[in-house]
């Protein structure tokens, strides 16, 4: 886009780490915000979360 090139070219790698770790918190909240029929429902269509959540579920008791 116009008057925006390489606006993001002075990104650290600490800068990329953090952005990492603020989605990946997000993405465990939306997991764990969902009731127990939901997150079946979301396996049933992508069976390969199932691991994920069942970690994100374990990392929430500890």
């Amino acid at each position: 886009m116009p008057g925006i090139a390489r606006v993001y070219q002075h990104v650290t790698p600490k800068m990329e780490q953090r952005v990492s770790d603020v989605l990946e918190a997000r993405w465990d909240g939306s997991l764990l915000a969902l009731d127990a029929n939901e997150r079946e429902t979301l396996v049933g269509l992508l069976p390969h979360l199932g691991p994920v959540i069942a970690d994100s579920e374990g990392n929430q008791a500890a």
